[in-house]
């Protein structure tokens, strides 16, 4: 048996959630320019929007908002970017996703919206 290390290389669209939860927006515009799937998802079912917006990530969220990612896309609990953002209370990245037209009246799957979801987390 060959006990050689081998290297496994993540995906661009992996790279791309990975690099807009962390806030890398440099690197999400690149890797969008390679070719990265900007509606990929995680095993939690989040996209690179959603992680952006729920960490508070404006310019991430800004330079996926430019690449036309789903606004409207839902994480396994029903819960939109604008969702996480206002829960979190990142209210730029609120403000960024409304000025692109978010749904703010989209329900998760408990029937909350994201003032729901701010009011509920203290914002």
């Amino acid at each position: 048996m060959n006990n050689r290390h081998c290297s496994i290389k993540k995906s661009d669209d992996s790279q791309l959630i990975d690099a807009a939860g962390r806030g890398y927006a440099e690197t999400v515009g690149r890797l969008i320019q390679a070719n990265a799937n900007v509606e990929a998802r995680n095993g939690k079912s989040y996209t690179a929007l959603m992680l952006a917006a729920e960490n508070g990530h404006a310019d991430a969220v800004d330079c996926l908002i430019e690449s036309k990612a789903n606004l409207e896309a839902k994480n396994n609990h029903g819960y939109t970017a604008v969702m996480q953002a206002a829960y979190n209370g990142h209210t730029e990245t609120v403000g960024l996703l409304i000025k692109s037209k978010a749904n703010v009246e989209a329900t998760c799957s408990k029937g909350g919206t994201a003032l729901n979801r701010a009011a509920n987390n203290g914002h």
